[in-house]
This record gives structure tokens, sequence and C-alpha cells, in this order.
């Protein structure tokens, strides 16, 4: 269905499924989140330095950051950027495909996509706390996919944890890579996303 956002500027009209997009590629295999479950004391507490050196990306603030007017994710680095042109306003860690070499293919590869795509769809309803899709595939995604004989898949998301995962492990989720292609941030920081972009916000996927 079709809602208008008032988000204290102005209405904004999105488009918002009732339930979770079909053939959800977001649904990780039981074995990775399985790891996350099961990283407890032994695996989460690699030292507490080493830790907390991973952990040096800021807490998000949860503000509305009107400024934003694009996305850059860098998948060796794990990093997803909100960002005012090339001005960077917030910083997140993030999950991607559990195969995280190369850009995706074909569908059922694990990769997560690399490329210019723009967000087109807003889910309240995910099974993943919120999601918001990415315009994946492309016309040259689709003509890659094709000269392999492969379709190249879809429903490539944003989205928020999934909700086996224990509270106290869910800050270090991105330690994993424990999705089938989507790109995973914490509840709260899907938050901040959703309430920073707009229809159309370009998202530029990076090696």
């Amino acid at each position: 269905m079709r809602r208008v956002v008032d988000d204290g500027i102005g209405q904004r009209e999105s488009s918002v499924s009732d339930v979770e997009f079909p053939a959800d590629t977001c649904r990780p295999r039981r074995k990775i989140v399985g790891d996350v479950l099961r990283l407890g004391a032994g695996a989460v507490a690699l030292s507490a330095t080493s830790l907390a050196a991973k952990r040096s990306l800021a807490q998000p603030a949860v503000v509305r950051l009107l400024s934003v007017d694009n996305i850059l994710v860098t998948k060796h680095a794990r990093t997803l950027a909100l960002r005012s042109g090339d001005k960077v306003m917030n910083e997140f860690r993030v999950a991607l495909g559990r195969n995280d070499t190369g850009p995706k293919r074909v569908a059922g590869d694990g990769k997560t996509p690399e490329g210019l795509y723009f967000l087109d769809r807003f889910n309240s309803h995910s099974e993943f706390y919120k999601s918001i899709h990415i315009s994946y595939p492309n016309a040259n995604d689709w003509v890659r996919a094709a000269s392999l004989g492969q379709r190249p898949g879809s429903n490539i998301m944003l989205h928020g944890l999934d909700p086996n995962i224990a509270p106290e492990n869910r800050s270090v989720h991105w330690m994993f890579n424990w999705t089938t292609g989507c790109i995973a941030v914490t509840d709260l920081e899907i938050d901040v996303i959703w309430d920073s972009v707009r229809l159309g916000t370009p998202i530029e996927i990076r090696a």
C-alpha cells in the first residue's frame, strides 16, 4: 500500500508492504545464525582490547538526519555511511552476504551486490524488524546474469537483525556475514536510517 509520512518538514509518500517481501533472500542459513547465537563468552570475548577496537564506530544517535542524501556501503570494511554529498553524517557496522568475495552475479550465490542502486520500498513489518528494498538487479545485472544463463536474483534489502540472535550478541552481529546477500544493521541503526532517507535515495555498494 502507499503511505504518506509527515517527517516534520513536509510530507512524503512511500511504498510499504503489509507483509514481508516474498522469496526473501535475506533469510540466513540456520548454521550461520547458529554461529551467531553460540558466540558466548569464548567467541565474543576475543579480548577486551580487541573487541573494543572492533567496536570503534560510535553508537548511533537516535535522531533524524535531514541532510542525508546518499548511502555508501564499503564491503571490505563492513561499514555503511549515511552521507551528505561526500561528508559522513553517521556510520555503522554491517553484516553482509555469507559469500563476501566479489559482487553478486546470480540468484543463490550468497553475495551482496556491488554498484549504484536506489532505495525503492519501505517495509515496517519485516521479519528483520524493518527493511528497505534496494533496487538490485539493474539493467547491467540482468545482462551479466543472462550471459551466464542464469537469473540475477532479487529482494536485496537493508534491514535490522534476525530476532533469533541473542540479546547479548546483537551488538557484534557484524562479526559474521550471516545474510544471504542483504545488508544488516542493528534495529536501533535501521531506525536511524529509516528516518534519514527517502524513496529514491542512492546507495552505492563498493567492494
